[in-house]
Protein backbone atom coordinates (compact mmCIF):
# COMPACT_ATOMS: atom_id res chain seq x y z
CA UNK A 1 0.00 0.00 0.00
CA UNK A 2 1.27 3.47 -0.87
CA UNK A 3 -0.13 6.57 0.80
CA UNK A 4 -0.93 9.43 -1.57
CA UNK A 5 -1.97 12.33 0.61
CA UNK A 6 -5.02 14.23 -0.68
CA UNK A 7 -4.75 12.96 -4.26
CA UNK A 8 -8.34 14.19 -4.62
CA UNK A 9 -7.00 17.76 -4.36
CA UNK A 10 -4.72 17.34 -7.37
CA UNK A 11 -4.84 20.46 -9.53
CA UNK A 12 -5.82 22.77 -6.66
CA UNK A 13 -3.81 25.19 -4.52
CA UNK A 14 -3.69 22.58 -1.73
CA UNK A 15 -2.22 19.86 -3.96
CA UNK A 16 -0.01 17.38 -2.08
CA UNK A 17 0.11 14.33 -4.37
CA UNK A 18 0.10 13.90 -8.13
CA UNK A 19 -0.34 10.94 -10.51
CA UNK A 20 3.42 11.13 -11.23
CA UNK A 21 3.95 9.77 -7.70
CA UNK A 22 2.93 6.42 -9.20
CA UNK A 23 5.30 6.65 -12.14
CA UNK A 24 6.24 3.14 -13.20
CA UNK A 25 2.88 1.67 -12.15
CA UNK A 26 1.16 2.20 -15.48
CA UNK A 27 0.91 -1.59 -15.99
CA UNK A 28 -0.40 -2.33 -12.49
CA UNK A 29 -3.93 -3.03 -11.36
CA UNK A 30 -4.75 -0.18 -8.96
CA UNK A 31 -7.24 -0.02 -6.10
CA UNK A 32 -7.87 3.43 -4.62
CA UNK A 33 -9.41 3.71 -1.17
CA UNK A 34 -10.05 6.36 1.48
CA UNK A 35 -12.40 6.66 4.47
CA UNK A 36 -15.80 6.30 2.78
CA UNK A 37 -15.08 5.93 -0.96
CA UNK A 38 -15.93 9.50 -2.01
CA UNK A 39 -12.34 10.75 -2.36
CA UNK A 40 -11.33 7.37 -3.79
CA UNK A 41 -13.75 7.88 -6.65
CA UNK A 42 -12.22 11.28 -7.40
CA UNK A 43 -8.72 9.82 -7.17
CA UNK A 44 -9.60 7.02 -9.58
CA UNK A 45 -10.87 9.60 -12.08
CA UNK A 46 -7.64 11.61 -11.74
CA UNK A 47 -5.51 8.53 -12.43
CA UNK A 48 -7.67 7.55 -15.41
CA UNK A 49 -7.41 11.08 -16.83
CA UNK A 50 -3.63 10.93 -16.31
CA UNK A 51 -3.38 7.99 -18.69
CA UNK A 52 -3.36 4.92 -16.45
CA UNK A 53 -4.87 2.32 -18.79
CA UNK A 54 -5.05 -0.79 -16.62
CA UNK A 55 -8.00 -1.62 -14.33
CA UNK A 56 -8.59 1.04 -11.67
CA UNK A 57 -10.89 0.01 -8.84
CA UNK A 58 -12.68 2.24 -6.39
CA UNK A 59 -11.84 0.23 -3.28
CA UNK A 60 -14.30 2.37 -1.29
CA UNK A 61 -13.24 3.12 2.27
CA UNK A 62 -12.02 1.78 5.55
CA UNK A 63 -15.48 2.44 7.01
CA UNK A 64 -16.96 -0.26 4.76
CA UNK A 65 -14.05 -2.56 5.62
CA UNK A 66 -14.67 -2.15 9.35
CA UNK A 67 -18.43 -2.38 8.85
CA UNK A 68 -17.93 -5.81 7.30
CA UNK A 69 -16.20 -6.95 10.50
CA UNK A 70 -12.56 -6.65 9.43
CA UNK A 71 -9.87 -4.90 11.45
CA UNK A 72 -7.36 -2.30 10.29
CA UNK A 73 -3.59 -2.69 10.43
CA UNK A 74 -1.23 0.06 11.48
CA UNK A 75 1.85 -0.60 9.36
CA UNK A 76 3.79 2.29 7.81
CA UNK A 77 3.31 3.29 4.19
CA UNK A 78 5.74 1.76 1.71
CA UNK A 79 7.01 2.72 -1.70
CA UNK A 80 4.96 1.26 -4.55
CA UNK A 81 6.63 -2.05 -5.54
CA UNK A 82 6.81 -1.06 -9.21
CA UNK A 83 8.97 1.92 -8.18
CA UNK A 84 11.38 -0.49 -6.55
CA UNK A 85 11.82 -2.35 -9.82
CA UNK A 86 9.38 -5.12 -8.87
CA UNK A 87 6.31 -6.23 -10.79
CA UNK A 88 2.94 -5.56 -9.19
CA UNK A 89 1.09 -8.33 -10.97
CA UNK A 90 3.66 -10.36 -12.87
CA UNK A 91 2.19 -9.36 -16.22
CA UNK A 92 1.31 -6.32 -18.25
CA UNK A 93 -2.41 -5.58 -18.17
CA UNK A 94 -3.61 -3.95 -21.37
CA UNK A 95 -7.37 -4.43 -21.21
CA UNK A 96 -9.77 -1.51 -21.07
CA UNK A 97 -10.12 0.18 -17.67
CA UNK A 98 -12.41 -1.60 -15.25
CA UNK A 99 -13.24 1.71 -13.61
CA UNK A 100 -15.46 3.84 -15.82
CA UNK A 101 -15.45 7.64 -15.54
CA UNK A 102 -19.18 8.00 -16.18
CA UNK A 103 -21.37 5.41 -14.44
CA UNK A 104 -23.97 3.66 -16.61
CA UNK A 105 -26.15 0.59 -17.09
CA UNK A 106 -24.80 -2.55 -18.70
CA UNK A 107 -25.77 -3.41 -22.26
CA UNK A 108 -27.43 -6.61 -21.05
CA UNK A 109 -30.01 -4.68 -19.05
CA UNK A 110 -33.31 -4.28 -20.88
CA UNK A 111 -35.80 -1.47 -21.39
CA UNK A 112 -39.34 -1.48 -22.75
CA UNK A 113 -39.33 0.27 -26.14
CA UNK A 114 -42.72 1.27 -27.53
CA UNK A 115 -43.90 -1.06 -30.31
CA UNK A 116 -40.77 -3.20 -29.90
CA UNK A 117 -41.11 -4.63 -26.41
CA UNK A 118 -38.09 -5.62 -24.29
CA UNK A 119 -34.85 -4.48 -25.90
CA UNK A 120 -31.25 -4.72 -24.59
CA UNK A 121 -29.86 -1.27 -23.83
CA UNK A 122 -27.06 -1.78 -26.32
CA UNK A 123 -29.71 -1.75 -29.09
CA UNK A 124 -31.49 1.42 -27.95
CA UNK A 125 -30.97 4.51 -30.09
CA UNK A 126 -31.66 8.23 -29.75
CA UNK A 127 -35.30 8.77 -30.73
CA UNK A 128 -36.57 5.45 -29.33
CA UNK A 129 -39.53 5.82 -26.97
CA UNK A 130 -38.84 3.95 -23.72
CA UNK A 131 -40.96 3.31 -20.64
CA UNK A 132 -40.45 5.81 -17.80
CA UNK A 133 -42.11 6.71 -14.51
CA UNK A 134 -45.90 6.41 -14.51
CA UNK A 135 -45.95 3.75 -17.26
CA UNK A 136 -45.50 6.49 -19.85
CA UNK A 137 -43.19 6.42 -22.85
CA UNK A 138 -40.66 9.15 -23.56
CA UNK A 139 -38.10 9.67 -26.28
CA UNK A 140 -34.44 9.06 -25.56
CA UNK A 141 -33.02 12.46 -26.46
CA UNK A 142 -29.39 11.86 -25.60
CA UNK A 143 -26.82 9.34 -24.36
CA UNK A 144 -24.71 10.66 -21.52
CA UNK A 145 -22.36 7.79 -22.28
CA UNK A 146 -22.36 5.07 -24.87
CA UNK A 147 -19.36 2.78 -25.19
CA UNK A 148 -19.76 -0.74 -26.50
CA UNK A 149 -16.16 -1.79 -25.83
CA UNK A 150 -15.30 -0.53 -22.33
CA UNK A 151 -14.98 -3.24 -19.68
CA UNK A 152 -16.45 -2.29 -16.32
CA UNK A 153 -17.96 -3.74 -13.16
CA UNK A 154 -21.64 -3.44 -12.27
CA UNK A 155 -23.82 -4.28 -9.31
CA UNK A 156 -26.41 -6.88 -10.25
CA UNK A 157 -29.63 -6.95 -8.23
CA UNK A 158 -31.67 -10.12 -7.86
CA UNK A 159 -34.31 -11.13 -8.80
CA UNK A 160 -34.64 -8.30 -11.38
CA UNK A 161 -31.11 -8.83 -12.84
CA UNK A 162 -30.80 -5.04 -13.11
CA UNK A 163 -27.13 -4.14 -13.67
CA UNK A 164 -25.97 -0.63 -12.79
CA UNK A 165 -22.72 0.97 -11.76
CA UNK A 166 -22.32 1.93 -8.12
CA UNK A 167 -23.12 5.62 -8.54
CA UNK A 168 -26.12 5.26 -10.82
CA UNK A 169 -29.32 6.04 -8.93
CA UNK A 170 -32.23 3.63 -8.51
CA UNK A 171 -35.64 4.47 -6.99
CA UNK A 172 -36.37 2.72 -3.69
CA UNK A 173 -39.71 2.85 -1.86
CA UNK A 174 -39.85 5.74 0.66
CA UNK A 175 -36.23 6.74 -0.12
CA UNK A 176 -36.41 8.17 -3.62
CA UNK A 177 -33.49 7.90 -6.02
CA UNK A 178 -30.39 6.60 -4.23
CA UNK A 179 -26.99 5.36 -5.47
CA UNK A 180 -26.97 1.68 -6.39
CA UNK A 181 -24.17 1.21 -3.84
CA UNK A 182 -26.57 2.20 -1.04
CA UNK A 183 -29.20 -0.43 -1.88
CA UNK A 184 -29.29 -3.32 0.59
CA UNK A 185 -30.77 -6.79 0.60
CA UNK A 186 -34.37 -6.44 1.78
CA UNK A 187 -34.94 -3.01 0.21
CA UNK A 188 -38.19 -2.61 -1.71
CA UNK A 189 -37.88 -1.31 -5.24
CA UNK A 190 -40.65 0.85 -6.70
CA UNK A 191 -41.91 -2.00 -8.88
CA UNK A 192 -42.57 -4.06 -5.74
CA UNK A 193 -39.54 -6.35 -5.99
CA UNK A 194 -37.70 -7.07 -2.75
CA UNK A 195 -33.94 -7.19 -3.28
CA UNK A 196 -32.92 -10.77 -2.54
CA UNK A 197 -29.22 -10.58 -3.38
CA UNK A 198 -26.58 -8.20 -4.74
CA UNK A 199 -23.44 -9.27 -6.55
CA UNK A 200 -20.74 -7.79 -8.75
CA UNK A 201 -20.54 -8.73 -12.43
CA UNK A 202 -18.09 -7.67 -15.11
CA UNK A 203 -19.54 -6.65 -18.47
CA UNK A 204 -18.38 -5.12 -21.71
CA UNK A 205 -20.29 -2.01 -22.67
CA UNK A 206 -21.69 1.02 -20.81
CA UNK A 207 -24.89 2.91 -21.66
CA UNK A 208 -26.57 5.95 -20.11
CA UNK A 209 -29.72 7.05 -22.00
CA UNK A 210 -31.37 10.33 -20.99
CA UNK A 211 -35.13 10.94 -21.04
CA UNK A 212 -37.12 14.19 -20.51
CA UNK A 213 -38.36 13.07 -17.07
CA UNK A 214 -34.95 11.90 -15.89
CA UNK A 215 -36.38 8.42 -15.27
CA UNK A 216 -36.28 5.10 -17.10
CA UNK A 217 -37.59 1.62 -16.35
CA UNK A 218 -34.72 -0.87 -16.63
CA UNK A 219 -35.42 -4.58 -16.10
CA UNK A 220 -38.87 -3.49 -14.86
CA UNK A 221 -37.20 -1.39 -12.13
CA UNK A 222 -37.79 2.38 -11.98
CA UNK A 223 -34.36 3.97 -12.29
CA UNK A 224 -32.86 7.41 -12.68
CA UNK A 225 -30.96 8.51 -15.76
CA UNK A 226 -28.54 10.34 -13.46
CA UNK A 227 -25.77 9.57 -10.99
CA UNK A 228 -24.72 10.55 -7.50
CA UNK A 229 -21.25 11.98 -6.94
CA UNK A 230 -20.87 11.44 -3.20
CA UNK A 231 -22.25 8.00 -2.45
CA UNK A 232 -25.37 9.84 -1.27
CA UNK A 233 -28.77 10.84 -2.65
CA UNK A 234 -28.22 14.45 -1.54
CA UNK A 235 -25.41 16.95 -1.98
CA UNK A 236 -22.96 17.02 0.92
CA UNK A 237 -20.84 20.04 1.79
CA UNK A 238 -18.29 18.97 4.36
CA UNK A 239 -20.23 17.12 7.04
CA UNK A 240 -23.50 18.88 6.16
CA UNK A 241 -26.20 17.08 4.20
CA UNK A 242 -28.14 19.59 2.14
CA UNK A 243 -31.74 19.03 1.05
CA UNK A 244 -30.69 19.26 -2.60
CA UNK A 245 -31.02 15.84 -4.21
CA UNK A 246 -28.71 14.78 -7.00
CA UNK A 247 -31.80 13.75 -8.96
CA UNK A 248 -33.12 17.33 -8.92
CA UNK A 249 -29.76 19.01 -9.50
CA UNK A 250 -28.80 16.81 -12.46
CA UNK A 251 -32.26 17.21 -13.98
CA UNK A 252 -32.03 20.99 -13.63
CA UNK A 253 -28.58 21.05 -15.19
CA UNK A 254 -29.85 19.16 -18.25
CA UNK A 255 -32.72 21.62 -18.82
CA UNK A 256 -30.96 23.41 -21.75
CA UNK A 257 -30.65 20.09 -23.59
CA UNK A 258 -34.33 19.32 -23.08
CA UNK A 259 -35.35 22.79 -24.25
CA UNK A 260 -33.14 22.45 -27.35
CA UNK A 261 -34.47 19.03 -28.31
CA UNK A 262 -38.14 19.61 -27.42
CA UNK A 263 -38.79 23.15 -28.57
CA UNK A 264 -36.04 23.77 -31.12
CA UNK A 265 -35.93 20.39 -32.80
CA UNK A 266 -32.26 19.94 -31.94
CA UNK A 267 -30.46 16.62 -32.05
CA UNK A 268 -27.22 15.56 -30.44
CA UNK A 269 -24.65 13.01 -31.41
CA UNK A 270 -24.35 9.92 -29.26
CA UNK A 271 -21.45 9.87 -26.84
CA UNK A 272 -20.39 12.42 -24.26
CA UNK A 273 -21.27 15.86 -25.58
CA UNK A 274 -19.87 19.20 -24.41
CA UNK A 275 -22.54 20.28 -21.92
CA UNK A 276 -22.82 17.17 -19.68
CA UNK A 277 -19.08 16.50 -20.04
CA UNK A 278 -18.32 20.02 -18.83
CA UNK A 279 -20.74 19.68 -15.91
CA UNK A 280 -19.27 16.34 -14.90
CA UNK A 281 -15.66 17.52 -14.95
CA UNK A 282 -16.48 20.80 -13.21
CA UNK A 283 -18.35 19.07 -10.40
CA UNK A 284 -15.54 16.53 -9.96
CA UNK A 285 -13.21 19.50 -9.56
CA UNK A 286 -15.60 21.16 -7.09
CA UNK A 287 -15.66 18.05 -4.90
CA UNK A 288 -11.90 18.32 -4.49
CA UNK A 289 -12.16 21.77 -2.91
CA UNK A 290 -12.34 22.65 0.77
CA UNK A 291 -15.92 22.66 2.19
CA UNK A 292 -15.83 26.46 2.55
CA UNK A 293 -14.82 26.92 -1.10
CA UNK A 294 -17.33 24.32 -2.25
CA UNK A 295 -20.14 25.96 -0.26
CA UNK A 296 -19.29 29.40 -1.65
CA UNK A 297 -19.31 28.17 -5.25
CA UNK A 298 -22.35 25.97 -4.71
CA UNK A 299 -24.66 28.93 -4.03
CA UNK A 300 -24.41 30.45 -7.55
CA UNK A 301 -24.61 26.93 -9.01
CA UNK A 302 -27.99 26.48 -7.35
CA UNK A 303 -29.07 29.88 -8.67
CA UNK A 304 -28.21 28.74 -12.19
CA UNK A 305 -30.10 25.47 -11.70
CA UNK A 306 -33.22 27.26 -10.44
CA UNK A 307 -33.00 29.64 -13.41
CA UNK A 308 -32.76 26.74 -15.87
CA UNK A 309 -35.76 24.97 -14.32
CA UNK A 310 -37.77 28.21 -14.40
CA UNK A 311 -36.81 28.78 -18.04
CA UNK A 312 -37.96 25.29 -18.98
CA UNK A 313 -41.24 25.85 -17.13
CA UNK A 314 -41.80 29.17 -18.92
CA UNK A 315 -41.16 27.53 -22.31
CA UNK A 316 -43.58 24.74 -21.47
CA UNK A 317 -46.35 27.10 -20.37
CA UNK A 318 -45.76 29.44 -23.30
CA UNK A 319 -46.19 26.59 -25.79
CA UNK A 320 -49.35 25.46 -24.00
CA UNK A 321 -50.72 29.00 -24.00
CA UNK A 322 -49.93 29.41 -27.71
CA UNK A 323 -51.71 26.16 -28.59
CA UNK A 324 -54.78 27.13 -26.56
CA UNK A 325 -54.82 30.57 -28.19
CA UNK A 326 -54.70 29.07 -31.69
CA UNK A 327 -57.53 26.66 -30.87
CA UNK A 328 -59.58 29.52 -29.41
CA UNK A 329 -59.11 31.65 -32.56
CA UNK A 330 -60.08 28.75 -34.86
CA UNK A 331 -63.22 27.96 -32.84
CA UNK A 332 -64.17 31.63 -32.69
CA UNK A 333 -63.87 32.04 -36.46
CA UNK A 334 -65.84 28.85 -37.03
CA UNK A 335 -68.69 30.07 -34.80
CA UNK A 336 -69.01 33.29 -36.85
CA UNK A 337 -69.61 31.47 -40.14
CA UNK A 338 -73.31 31.68 -41.31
Amino acid sequence: ATFMEDLNRYGTSSEKSTPTDLEGCEDCTIAVYCRTGNRARTGAQILADAGFKTPIYNGLGVSQWQGAGYSLVNTPSVVAPCQDGLSCSGESLTESPTWSGIPCFSGQSTVDVKERGKVPLREVQVGDRVKVKGNRYEEVYFFGHRDESVSTTYLQFLPSLLEASRDHMIFIQNRGAIPASKIQVGDLMVNGDVVKAIREVKRTGAFAPFTPSGTIVVNDVLSSTYISFQDSSVVKIGFIDTNITYQWMAHAFMAPYRIWTKYCGGRFMEGVDTWPSFGYKFYMWLLRQDPLVMGTIFIPIMSVCFTLVSLESVCSHFILFAVCAIIFVILRKSSKKP
